[in-house]
């Protein structure tokens, strides 16, 4: 069960629209990124929490997650908001790849504007790297 926010894709080089870009530097997350994630820790602190204190693991046990016997019920609520903020939606493209993700590009033809093709980011990047 993949219960991440798959913002980056290291290995199939790609990352999400809007979201995430990689530079020479490491990866890069926009401001909706971190709004996500801080979101989706404020949301569910001791699965973070849980996270963290097994940092190296491969692979996670939710009993060892949730020992108090209520794994089942918060992973399902882990889901469910998973779910909601249409993560598995995200727009995937080449780590390279330079353009508009859909929402912007339907906001800019609803407004008419016509762009010539941009050689830099549209969306504003936090100076996080990873």
């Amino acid at each position: 069960m993949n219960l991440g926010v798959n913002l980056k894709f290291e290995g199939k080089k790609q990352k999400v629209l809007g979201y995430t870009r990689k530079t020479d530097n490491g990866w890069e997350y926009s401001q909706k990124a971190v709004a996500l994630l801080q979101e989706y820790k404020t949301m569910f602190p001791d699965f973070i929490a849980g996270l963290e204190r097994k940092s190296r693991a491969d692979l996670y046990i939710a009993e060892e997650l949730y020992p108090d016997g209520t794994s089942i019920d918060k992973i399902k609520k882990i889901e469910e908001w998973l779910k909601k903020s249409k993560v598995r939606d995200f727009e995937r493209v080449d780590l390279d790849a330079e353009q508009l993700d859909k929402v912007r590009f339907a906001q800019e033809k609803k407004q008419g504007i016509s762009r010539a093709p941009r050689t830099h980011s549209v969306e504003p990047f936090a100076n996080q790297t990873t």
